[in-house]
C-alpha cells in the first residue's frame, strides 16, 4: 500500500470536491427560492438562464398634418368697406344715384352687391376664420352674412311690386326690426373684440350705431322731409364705418398702422 503521506492529498482533494458539491447544490436551493420569491436574475440561479434577445418592436410614430390657413380679416373688411360705402354713396345720394327718376338711379345694384357681392365674401372670411378658431371672426362675419343678404332680398321684394295691405307698393318696415336685432348682436361682439384690439371694438360700435339709424330710416322715425334728414343720418354713419374698414385693412393686411 502506498505510505500514508501519498493519501493525505487524495483524501484532501475529495474533501474539497464534497464541499465544492455541497456548496453548489446550497446555491442551487437558494436560487430556487430566490426564483420563488420573485427574483428571476439569472446571476442567482448559477446557471446559463435563457434570456429573449428579441429588441422590442420599435414604437410607431404619427405625425398629424397640420393645415395652415391664411387670416380672412382682411378679406372681410374689404366686405364691409365696400358695402357700407355704396350704401352711403345711395343714402346720401351722391351723382343723384338715389333719385328714383334720374339717369343715375341706382336702388337695383344695391341687391346684388347685398346677396351675392358681401355676403359670399363674409362666409367665405367666417369659414376660414372658424377653422382659425376665431370664434369672433367666424360667429360676426357668418351673421352679417345673413343679415346684409336678407336685407337685399327684402329690397327685391320692393322693387317687384310686393303689395302692403292697402294695395300700395311695399316698404321697410319689417326690415328695421332686423336692422334693431343687428344693433344689439354687434354690441355684443363690441364686447368680445375688445379682448382682441380697441379699433376692432369701435369698429362694431360703429357697425351698431349704423344699423340702428338705418333702421330708423326704415321705420320713418326719422323723418324723410324734403332735407332726408332721416337719409342722411344713415347714410353718414354708413360712411363712418366704411372708413374705418378701408383703414384696419391697412394694419391687418399689412401689418402697419395703429390697431391695438
Amino acid at each position: 500500500p502506498p505510505p500514508r503521506s501519498r493519501l493525505i492529498p487524495f483524501a484532501m482533494a475529495e474533501e474539497a470536491d464534497a464541499e465544492a458539491r455541497a456548496q453548489g447544490l446550497t446555491d442551487r436551493k437558494a436560487s430556487l427560492r430566490s426564483l420563488v420569491g420573485g427574483q428571476t436574475s439569472s446571476l442567482s440561479l448559477q446557471y446559463p438562464h435563457k434570456v429573449d434577445a428579441t429588441p422590442p418592436p420599435a414604437e410607431e410614430k404619427f405625425s398629424a398634418t397640420k393645415l395652415k390657413l391664411v387670416d380672412a380679416n382682411g378679406l372681410a373688411l374689404f366686405a364691409v368697406g365696400f358695402s357700407t360705402f355704396m350704401f352711403s354713396a345711395f343714402l346720401l345720394d351722391w351723382t343723384g344715384v338715389n333719385t328714383s327718376k334720374g339717369p343715375h338711379f341706382g336702388f337695383h345694384y344695391l341687391i346684388e352687391m347685398l346677396t351675392w357681392g358681401v355676403s359670399v365674401c363674409l362666409v367665405l372670411a367666417g369659414i376660414v376664420q372658424g377653422l382659425n378658431d376665431d370664434l369672433l371672426g367666424f360667429t360676426s362675419y357668418i351673421a352679417h352674412a345673413a343679415i346684409l343678404g336678407t336685407i337685399g332680398y327684402n329690397f327685391e321684394e320692393v322693387t317687384q311690386g310686393a303689395p302692403t295691405s292697402d294695395g300700395g307698393p311695399g316698404d321697410f318696415s319689417m326690415v328695421a326690426y332686423l336692422c334693431y336685432a343687428a344693433f344689439y348682436i354687434n354690441l355684443v361682439f363690441s364686447l368680445m373684440a375688445v379682448k382682441i384690439a380697441y379699433m376692432f371694438a369701435v369698429l362694431y360700435v360703429s357697425v351698431a350705431l349704423m344699423f340702428l339709424f338705418v333702421g330708423f330710416n326704415f321705420a320713418g322715425v326719422i323723418p324723410n322731409d324734403d332735407e332726408r334728414t332721416g337719409a342722411k343720418t344713415a347714410g353718414a354713419f354708413c360712411l363712418i364705418v366704411a372708413i374705418q374698414a378701408f383703414y384696419l385693412m391697412v394694419p391687418v393686411l399689412t401689418g402697419k398702422g395703429f390697431l391695438k
